[in-house]
């Protein structure tokens, strides 16, 4: 019975990765934005067009309206305090420390996070480790060190301690998300939009304070609503759905498996190679993750479960990660195009242009479409993907046309 009570993890451990694959590409995007708009700016935007579209999808449920209606006085404060740590706080420094040291120094010093988090969920929330489980951490630390030392960038003070509170911001974001999300009395929704409306509203107000108003161009502006949208209203919804199943510290290491993707990513599309040493860092990293997962906490048996739920689940999880990485591919093309790097765009253009062939040979369905089918009797447009429906019933159409949009736009650039 113990074995059955833990196969329900799979689902929310799925969803965890795929957010902190978007988490992941949006260091790229972050970067690239931080050239022309500054940090609070840019982390403010991101966060306050997230709540702005989240907001009215939470006001079209009456079941989310009248739980927001009956949120009491300690509610409020727990999803506010929950807001101003989470994004004005840790996210803010992200923005700001990215702007002050190099992606991987910051990455490095993140990457710290679960041991700070292991310490306070034993303390704050009463979740002990198991042997397996401290194994896998001093695993994961150790591939983490092995990969980012010696660092290649000189330090800054001022770097240094941003980061050092981002550090901190982050551990404790991860306990008081926990403890929010694992009462199960609010919807997941619910506590992000209340928590990034407060956190992100709080954020703005710094950011006027002080770089006064921001002025974007198309770039910056692209690059703001896609981490919104997507990276932001889209991944924290499903991160908080997720914490209501996982404790503190598998949470936190699943988000740190972001260094070995980021890693990946900028030897993808930055050209950044990885040595044999790096390489092993990185091993050893996704080794100390997979310790902590499989030896898992124990819980209950959990009444209801259902496999053919928690197996369609897993398939729209795997769908919805294929979904994002073509996506931001096709989304990339044009952006690499525009900044002069037509290699990196052909690169694209090849990797999406596998997928179409995928396509045309399966009828112009994803393959995970009839897998997802055996499953379940629903056959909406989204049946099989974390999609809003009328996205995936037009999604062929938009990202097509953004696919063509792009090859057109390199080729004539590259001619040009």
């Amino acid at each position: 019975m113990a074995e059955s009570g833990r196969r329900p993890l799979v689902s929310p451990r799925l969803q965890a990765l795929f957010v902190t694959f978007l988490w992941s590409t949006s260091w790229v995007l972050i970067k690239l934005g931080l050239e022309e708009i500054p940090a609070f700016s840019f982390a403010g935007l991101r966060y306050t067009l997230a709540f702005l579209l989240l907001a009215p999808v939470l006001a079209a449920r009456p079941a989310l309206r009248a739980q927001l209606r009956k949120l009491r006085l300690s509610d409020w404060l727990r999803l506010a305090f929950l807001g101003v740590v989470f994004y004005t706080l840790a996210q803010g420094a992200q923005f700001l420390a990215l702007a002050f040291l190099p992606a991987v120094t910051l990455s490095l010093i993140l990457s710290f996070t679960p041991a700070a988090v292991a310490l306070l969920g034993a303390v704050l929330l009463g979740e002990r480790l198991t042997r397996s489980q401290c194994v896998g951490l001093a695993c994961f630390l150790l591939g983490a060190a092995l990969y980012f030392l010696p660092l290649r960038a000189p330090l800054q003070t001022v770097g240094l301690g941003v980061a050092a509170v981002c550090l901190m911001a982050n551990s404790g974001a991860s306990i008081v998300g926990r403890a929010v999300n694992r009462r199960g009395d609010l919807h997941p929704l619910l506590v992000t939009v209340v928590s990034m409306g407060v956190g992100s509203m709080l954020l703005m107000a710094v950011a006027f304070a002080v770089e006064g108003v921001p002025r974007l161009n198309f770039s910056g502006w692209a690059i703001v609503l896609w981490l919104a949208a997507v990276n932001t209203a889209l991944a924290f919804t499903i991160w908080n759905h997720t914490l209501r199943s996982l404790t503190a510290i598998e949470s936190t290491l699943i988000n740190n498996t972001m260094l070995v993707q980021i890693a990946m990513l900028a030897w993808l599309f930055l050209g950044e190679p990885i040595s044999g040493r790096e390489g092993a860092g990185l091993v050893m990293a996704v080794v100390g993750v997979l310790l902590v997962q499989l030896a898992g906490v124990r819980r209950p048996t959990i009444p209801g479960y259902n496999a053919r739920v928690d197996r369609l689940q897993t398939i729209k999880v795997v769908h919805t990660l294929v979904w994002a990485f073509f996506a931001s591919c096709i989304v990339a093309i044009p952006v690499l195009a525009w900044r002069g790097q037509s290699r990196a765009a052909a690169v694209l253009i090849a990797v999406v242009f596998l997928e179409v062939a995928v396509l045309a040979v399966n009828r112009w369905r994803c393959p995970l479409t009839g897998v997802a089918a055996r499953y379940t009797d629903d056959r909406r447009d989204n049946f099989d993907i974390y999609l809003p429906e009328w996205i995936a019933r037009h999604n062929k159409t938009i990202f097509g046309g953004l696919y063509l949009a792009g090859i057109v736009m390199t080729l004539a650039l590259w001619a040009g």
